[in-house]
């Protein structure tokens, strides 16, 4: 009996000090730390009744609000400061300048590659030599006045892209862009005309001879004495001397005037049936009556 007594106490024992150490584990557990808390190591033992009362936390808590906000716009205020330092030493470098925008508008104006009214003539001897079906006069004024521009304004374009400045670079590859579309007009149109008096040889040589240029008129006549020797030493040698001729008229091939094309009347024309047409109406007409007035400049060919 007295053992199970001393069991009893023992038990007894064990209890109060397991319940002493979980005591003191409250006690020195971190998580303990509250707001509460932290006030009082913010701002003294001597302040911590005050601090236990709702409305001096909520005191606290704002005015850590308040100093972190000021810590945020302080780094705001650097990086600012870094940003303004970076473009100013863009602006210095040497690859990139600024540059006023009217010395560039000026720039873009000495730089005028090709003038909208000599494009606009060029345009239109295009367009009307492709769809003639004989060769049109050739305009040696015109020629003259786009070879000249395109040699100044190649040297410029040269020294302008050889600029470090990147906003040089995109000007003078655009302005590089309109001189080669100009170029490639220019040439197709004289492709064109080479082609007609490849095609019909003898024919420009005996009744168009007057609309080429001085070079066009050299290399048809080259032309045409080297098509005579090779007919000559091929075929017409074989043959007899009656037929050994190319200057017979039923045997110059010429173009095609009796097709059919669209045409837009620029000015006021009566057609060969006494029908009057107004300026800025579309007519579909044979070559050979409209060429009168082609001629006069009274209509031109759309296709």
């Amino acid at each position: 009996m007295a053992d199970l007594y001393n069991l009893l106490e023992e038990l007894e024992e064990n209890e109060a000090a397991e319940h002493d150490g979980e005591e003191r584990n409250k006690e020195n557990d971190p998580r303990r730390e509250t707001i509460e808390t932290m006030a009082m190591t913010e701002f003294g033992d001597e302040e911590e009744e005050e601090l236990e009362s709702p409305q001096h936390i909520g005191q606290f808590v704002r005015t850590s609000n308040l100093d972190r906000s000021d810590d945020i716009n302080e780094d705001h205020r650097d990086r600012d400061a870094e940003a303004a330092a970076f473009f100013r030493d863009l602006e210095d470098g040497p690859t990139m300048m600024m540059h006023n925008p009217y010395e560039e508008t000026t720039q873009r104006e000495q730089l005028d590659i090709v003038p909208n009214e000599l494009y606009s003539k060029l345009q239109h001897h295009w367009l009307q030599e492709r769809h003639c079906p004989e060769l049109l006069p050739y305009d040696k004024d015109m020629v003259q006045a786009f070879l000249q521009d395109f040699e100044e304004n190649q040297e410029k374009l040269d020294e302008l892209m050889t600029s470090s400045h990147a906003d040089e670079l995109l000007i003078g590859n655009i302005l590089q862009q309109d001189l080669d579309r100009a170029k490639f007009v220019l040439s197709d149109w004289l492709t064109q005309r080479l082609n007609k008096m490849e095609q019909h040889p003898f024919h420009i040589l005996d009744e168009k001879f007057d609309h080429m240029s001085e070079q066009e008129k050299e290399h048809l006549q080259g032309y045409s004495e080297a098509m005579k020797k090779l007919l000559f030493g091929t075929v017409l040698n074989n043959l007899q001397e009656a037929w050994q001729t190319l200057d017979a008229p039923n045997m110059i091939e010429k173009p095609d005037y009796e097709g059919y094309h669209f045409w837009l009347v620029k000015e006021e024309i009566m057609d060969k049936d006494g029908q009057k047409h107004e300026a800025g109406v579309c007519l579909v007409a044979k070559y050979l009556d409209m060429k009168e007035h082609m001629t006069d400049n009274n209509v031109e060919l759309l296709i």
